[in-house]
């Protein structure tokens, strides 16, 4: 066991005066230094937070992508083979558009 006048409860708010009493040394002209105040270290977290998830959103979106370009391309697949007839006039509605177009600018 450690004999009590060995011993120190110290609180880091008390600034230097407990410790330098405590050691027998002078106390420093500097200010007692504060490493994390609240501000700062809530600034530095949400920082670091936010590149993770910025880093996580990438990462999840380049992986998903594919997967979803091609389910999409599947279910368009599906509708137009479902639906033949429609698919058949709207690519001939679209080809009178276009020669529509065509006298237009003639």
């Amino acid at each position: 066991m450690v004999p009590a006048e060995r011993l120190l409860n110290y609180d880091v708010k008390a600034g230097w005066e407990p410790l330098c009493a405590f050691l027998g040394k002078p106390v420093p002209d500097v200010p007692f230094p504060q490493a994390n105040k609240r501000k700062e270290h809530v600034a530095r977290v949400r920082a670091k937070q936010d590149m993770f998830l910025k880093a996580m959103g990438k990462r999840t979106f380049r992986r998903a992508m594919p997967w979803i370009l091609a389910s999409g391309a599947v279910a368009v697949g599906i509708w137009s083979y479902q639906n033949q007839e429609r698919v058949a006039m709207l690519l001939a509605d679209i080809e009178a558009w276009g020669r529509t177009l065509k006298s237009a600018w003639k």
